[in-house]
């Protein structure tokens, strides 16, 4: 094989025309690939190519994505999991741009002599393909190929210019990367290998996008294709992957792709000298599994008679893939923040895949998400109060695992009280209109003893968006005529509401919501102003914000204080805003806010007493200070030592001998 060198000779003529001979084969041409006749194939670009000729695709995740080209490695990692049929996309026209600026996809143009040019912007790479097929009559074994680099407008790549890669196959895993242009210049390259007669080749231009934008503009030109070598047809088998010197990591499933010129009938497939399978429909090729660690042979024999040159491939033991875990917002966030988990997977073995990256909160014994497909994510919605531990597994085609984890500590305000926390357990009614009958649905007195619970986040249908609920709920029998509304309920026991001056509601909906205290409607969120029933869509009628909610932040209401003392109950009915709507979500946190009340002030007196003062004034004239020697005993005792005040404040000289001992002053 051999690889791309600048030469130092005049630039290639535009002149050459692409030949026009044709040439009577064993094979059917055929229209979507570029045919390499007896005098080659050239291509200057002057009108824009057809896409069976020339094509092209980019690889999500931008400069700075989970998986960007940082290393010349990296880049060929990416374009090893490509397949040439996934490369369909025709040039854009960009005509008359002299150069065109930048774009996912490579682009042409009839301006400064016509040329195509890749010049990647918001994604990994922008790849450029030809496709050629073998139509010079013959089985060639050398490959001469090159074109015309020119770069533009140059900025800082960590991977410059492009990277060119060859297949016989196009299927993944099957590429060779030929060269690394990274200067202005014409190019070229030798390749020897078996191209038999009506056979394809491809070749994959691929640029990585730059850290500086927009990229470097690389501009590709007179292209040509010149065969060597040639023998007559004749009934002929290769292998065409894996390639003669290949490392296969163990465990791994690897496919044996063959190309082949004259009548076949049936194939046969070894490996070291011992049959693995047969296949006798065209294109032939055998699927391997399970071989051991160690150098071997592959061979192919076509119509019992005719035999492939050996492969030699090295089957490398199995290392446990790598990962990188990065967590946003990460440290210290607010209670009910989406935090957003992005796993980096490595897998350094040859051939090697990674099958899942499974994510765990906490103590999770299964994981709470399991992403397949890169980039690995999982966002942990409405994180509940507390420090949590986020950890990715990454298991390999083998089963090896490699882990890592973040930590993060979620926080309530400081100046509430919490009531009712997020992730609390909730009854539920998915089954249809709650409010049919007897006592309204939200209600006090209302028998919910027949709905189910579950714990927040409830909803339906944000697994598939890297979110998944703590609990689903249903949607009813049809899933383009789901019920528009669920109802949900919870009972709550508040010993002294007086204490709160005002309630603070953090509502998490998708996509509207009506909020009920004691069967009273507090407020609604993306929802009309008028009347609101079970059939009611979700949706702007002079209320809630300016479009809906997707259920991945908190809407906040602050009302006056309507608990009564002992037990409430909060109603939430949760609206669609279409009957197909895909997904619902819903949690909700109560706070109170009440007056500022007096502080304590504690001053050691000597070794076994304490002077506990507080302001002495109108407002604190009926508060009482309580203590208790366990932090976690149940009642808080009043204090029996003597109030003593001064003028300003309230002394109370307590004793400390017996050891620990906790205070709190108790309002009215």
């Amino acid at each position: 094989m051999g690889h791309l060198q600048p030469l130092t000779g005049h630039k290639l003529m535009k002149t050459l025309l692409r030949s026009l001979l044709v040439v009577s084969l064993f094979f059917t041409m055929t229209s979507w690939a570029a045919n390499v006749g007896p005098a080659g194939y050239s291509e200057s670009f002057g009108t824009r190519p057809a896409v069976g000729d020339w094509s092209t695709r980019s690889i999500t995740g931008g400069a700075s994505g989970a998986a960007d080209s940082t290393t010349a490695l990296q880049m060929d990692t990416n374009i090893a999991v490509i397949a040439s049929t996934s490369v369909t996309n025709l040039v854009l026209d960009m005509s008359p741009l002299n150069p065109p600026g930048s774009n996912a996809v490579a682009m042409w143009t009839s301006a400064g002599g016509a040329y195509l040019q890749t010049r990647p912007t918001g994604v990994r790479i922008t790849l450029l393909m030809a496709t050629l097929v073998n139509n010079t009559g013959s089985n060639v074994t050398s490959i001469n190929l090159g074109y015309t680099l020119t770069l533009v407008a140059p900025v800082t790549e960590e991977v410059r210019g492009q990277r060119v890669y060859t297949s016989l196959t196009g299927a993944a895993g099957s590429w060779t990367n030929i060269a690394a242009p990274a200067v202005a210049g014409p190019v070229t390259a030798t390749l020897n290998v078996n191209w038999l007669a009506g056979a394809r080749l491809y070749v994959l231009i691929a640029d990585d996008n730059a850290s500086g934008t927009p990229d470097e503009a690389c501009q590709v030109d007179d292209f040509f294709v010149t065969t060597s070598g040639g023998v007559p047809v004749t009934t002929a088998i290769v292998i065409a992957s894996p390639t003669d010197g290949q490392s296969i990591v163990e465990n791994a499933n690897f496919t044996v792709t063959t190309t082949t010129s004259g009548a076949i009938t049936g194939t046969d497939f070894y490996l070291d000298g011992a049959i693995m399978g047969s296949d006798a429909t065209a294109p032939y090729s055998v699927t391997f599994s399970n071989v051991t660690v160690g150098p071997h042979t592959i061979t192919v024999v076509a119509n019992s008679t005719v035999f492939s040159s050996p492969v030699h491939i090295t089957v490398t033991a199995n290392n446990p893939p790598s990962v990188a875990l990065t967590t946003a917002p990460g440290g210290t966030v607010l209670v009910g923040s989406n935090i957003v988990n992005t796993a980096v997977v490595t897998d350094s073995d040859p051939g090697g895949s990674i099958q899942r990256v499974d994510f765990y909160v906490d103590n999770d014994v299964t994981p709470r998400f399991t992403d397949t497909t890169s980039p690995y994510t999982f966002e942990l919605c409405d994180v509940l109060v507390g420090t949590h531990k986020i950890t990715a597994v990454a298991v390999d085609h083998a089963g090896a695992r490699g882990s890592n984890f973040n930590t993060l500590t979620a926080t309530n305000p400081a100046n509430v009280i919490v009531i009712v926390p997020n992730g609390s357990t909730w009854k539920y009614f998915d089954k249809g209109d709650a409010g049919a009958g007897g006592v309204p649905w939200a209600a006090l007195a209302f028998d919910d003893s027949g709905w189910s619970n579950g714990v927040a986040e409830l909803g339906y249908g944000d697994s598939g968006n890297n979110r998944p609920e703590t609990t689903v709920v249903g949607y009813g029998p049809s899933a383009t005529t789901k019920y528009i509304t669920t109802y949900f309920r919870k009972s709550i026991n508040v010993p002294s509401p007086g204490s709160y001056t005002n309630l603070i509601f953090r509502l998490l909906r998708d996509d509207g919501a009506v909020v009920y205290l004691n069967g009273t409607e507090v407020f609604r969120s993306y929802m009309t102003n008028g009347v609101v029933t079970n059939g009611t869509l979700a949706g702007l009628a002079g209320a809630g914000p300016a479009a809906a909610d997707d259920g991945t932040f908190y809407v906040v209401t602050n009302v006056g204080n309507t608990l009564l003392s002992g037990n409430n109950v909060l109603g939430v009915e949760v609206h669609q805003d279409a009957l197909n709507s895909s997904d619902i979500s819903f949690d909700l946190m109560l706070w109170g806010q009440g007056a500022v009340g007096p502080t304590l002030t504690i001053t050691r007196t000597d070794d076994t007493h304490a002077d506990v003062r507080w302001p002495v004034s109108a407002a604190t004239a009926a508060y009482v200070l309580k203590s208790k020697n366990d932090l976690n005993a149940a009642v808080w005792n009043p204090v029996l030592e003597p109030d003593v005040p001064d003028a300003t404040s309230h002394h109370v000289i307590i004793n400390t001998s017996s050891g620990k001992r906790f205070l709190r002053l108790e309002g009215p």
